[in-house]
C-alpha cells in the first residue's frame, strides 16, 4: 500500500467514520448473503445456510471489531473516545475533579519551585567557581601590566 492511498485511508477514516461503518457493514452483510446462497445451493435450508455462513464467518459483530483495530487511525480514535470518557467521568464527578486539578497544579508549583532552588544553588555557584579563576587572571594581567610601565 503506497503512502499516498494510506493517507487517504487515514483521513477517510478519521473525517467519514459513519460511512466507513455503513460500507463495512454492507460488505460484511453482502458476504454473509452470498455464503448462504451457496449454502442453499448445496441443498441446505434457508435458516441453516445463514447460521452455517454465520459460523464460518466468525460472527459478524467480532470480525467488525477486528477490522476496526486493523485500520488505520485506529489509535486517534481510542484516544478521542477515551478522552470522552474521561470528561464525562469529570463531568460525572465535580468535587473528585477539582480535587485532581489542585493536587496536580500544588504539585507541578512544588516541582517547579524545588527545581528553581536547585538549579541557583548547584549551578550558579558552579558557575561562579568556573569565571574565578578567568577574573584573577584578568588582575594579575592588569597588575603585570601597571608594574612595567
Amino acid at each position: 500500500m503506497s503512502m499516498t492511498s494510506r493517507l487517504a485511508s487515514f483521513i477517510r477514516n478519521l473525517l467519514r467514520r459513519d460511512r466507513v461503518e455503513k460500507d463495512l457493514d454492507e460488505e460484511l452483510r453482502a458476504y454473509i448473503d452470498l455464503s448462504a446462497e451457496e449454502k442453499r445451493s448445496a441443498g441446505v435450508s434457508s435458516e441453516e445456510a445463514r447460521r452455517a455462513a454465520l459460523i464460518e464467518l466468525g460472527g459478524l459483530e467480532q470480525v467488525k471489531e477486528q477490522v476496526r483495530d486493523a485500520r488505520s487511525g485506529f489509535v486517534i480514535e481510542q484516544l478521542r473516545q477515551d478522552l470522552f470518557y474521561a470528561v464525562r467521568m469529570l463531568r460525572r464527578n465535580v468535587g473528585f475533579a477539582a480535587i485532581a486539578v489542585i493536587t496536580l497544579a500544588l504539585g507541578i508549583g512544588a516541582t517547579t519551585a524545588v527545581f528553581s532552588v536547585v538549579d541557583t544553588v548547584v549551578f550558579s555557584s558552579a558557575s561562579l567557581r568556573a569565571t574565578r579563576p578567568a577574573r584573577e587572571d584578568l588582575r594579575h594581567r592588569a597588575a603585570r601590566a601597571s608594574l612595567r610601565r
